[in-house]
């Protein structure tokens, strides 16, 4: 896991559905409709990849290749990223359906609450053995025998990583402080005497909001498995 890299920006956009299984291409394509360099992460019963998503068509990277996905029939949870969103699914447990949202990190001029950004990144595990092949994708393969194939340029050797955003919603519990908070509610212990109207201990001070892929990054820090 590498340095985390903090920053403040205003709420962004969030749009949530529940949507049945062949609507989410639909939702997905309307959504992302102007974004550029859209890369994928899909669950599938049998396997975790990674992707593109270009003009409405998926493709994953599946048994040393790309190919493309049709059907959400195998698929469990689905991210389409890019640098300013990404859209999300994540089928329910009765089956057919799925909790879709999309975040977008464009800022609200004069509207939202004040999110805090934590960035990191996820290693992933193994190294590209045979450097980028004619697609432009890369096989990292493990001592562990996994293989993950991604659609990203590495050298002989070169290890990536996948770039994952956190968001954070700070709550004022002590009037005077500098941190801003629409929460009006934070119980205070005014009552207690001594506390000179201090917060409530067992009010947390931060909420956490949602998270988010982002992109693909050369990992460059030295230990981990290759």
């Amino acid at each position: 896991m590498s340095t985390l890299t903090f920053q403040t920006c205003k709420d962004n956009t969030t749009l949530s559905w529940l949507c049945e299984e062949e609507e989410v291409w639909g939702k997905a394509a309307s959504v992302l409709e102007q974004a550029q360099n859209v890369y994928a992460y899909a669950m599938l019963d049998h396997a975790v990849c990674f992707g593109t998503w270009t003009s409405g068509q998926l493709v994953l990277g599946l048994d040393g290749r790309p190919a493309p996905l049709q059907s959400l029939r195998y698929v469990q949870e689905l991210r389409l990223f890019h640098a300013e969103g990404e859209f999300k699914a994540v089928r329910m447990e009765a089956g057919e359906k799925f909790r879709c949202r999309y975040r977008l990190d464009q800022p609200v001029e004069e509207q939202g609450k004040q999110l805090h950004i934590m960035d990191e990144q996820h290693k992933l595990w193994g190294a590209c053995r045979k450097g980028t092949d004619e697609m432009g994708w890369s096989l990292l393969e493990s001592g562990r025998g996994t293989k993950l194939y991604i659609p990203m340029a590495l050298p002989e050797h070169g290890e990536a990583a996948v770039q994952v955003r956190h968001y954070i919603q700070m709550n004022q519990l002590n009037p005077g402080t500098d941190v801003e908070s629409e929460n009006d509610s934070i119980p205070l212990n005014r009552n207690k005497p001594g506390t000179g109207g201090e917060f409530d201990e067992s009010v947390n001070p931060f909420q956490y909001v949602d998270e988010r892929l982002v992109t693909f990054a050369v990992w460059t820090q030295k230990g981990g498995e290759g």
